[in-house]
């Protein structure tokens, strides 16, 4: 993946799905029948639990934009994965046709941006989804972290102090 500046290595059992790779997002499925979808956002802030429940709330609006009903965000934690901090969180959700679910999501900051990943499958599942997650997380190579904070941006005769948490782009 170019935007991520990394590969993603599949365990053993999944596959990528059709028209699942672009520079921005992947997606694959297991032949346990999980769903995974890593993504990119173009920001990097620093990971907070303020930050950790704003994702959490996006993945709850998310799951819900998809057709999926009753969506609850179960528990967010920041844990250590890879050496990253990452923000981790349980949904669950019902389906009309395929009844109670579950999602696992990872979100982490990444040179200058964030990446986010997702786990989706029946509630039955909720042990292999939660070791898929890990898994993923901690087989994401990538070519660089977290890039450093900025206060000060100057040039051409303008200069700004940005928030806490803003980064400047590369």
């Amino acid at each position: 993946m170019n935007d991520v500046a990394g590969a993603v290595i599949l365990p053993s059992g999944w596959e990528v799905m059709d028209q699942g790779w672009t520079d921005w997002d992947f997606k694959a499925k297991s032949n346990t029948n999980l769903l995974m979808k890593l993504w990119l956002r173009p920001f990097q802030p620093d990971l907070t639990e303020d930050v950790a429940a704003a994702w959490a709330e996006q993945y709850r609006k998310s799951l819900t934009s998809e057709g999926l009903e009753d969506v609850a965000i179960d528990s967010t934690t920041i844990q250590e994965i890879a050496h990253r901090s990452t923000a981790v969180t349980k949904l669950t959700f019902s389906h009309e046709t395929g009844g109670p679910g579950v999602a696992w999501f990872a979100g982490f900051p990444s040179n200058g941006q964030s990446v986010h990943l997702r786990i989706v499958g029946l509630k039955r599942a909720d042990s292999k989804a939660e070791e898929a997650l890990s898994q993923f997380v901690d087989q994401l190579e990538l070519d660089a972290g977290a890039l450093e904070a900025v206060t000060t941006v100057g040039g051409s005769g303008f200069s700004a102090t940005l928030p806490p948490g803003w980064r400047a782009p590369h």
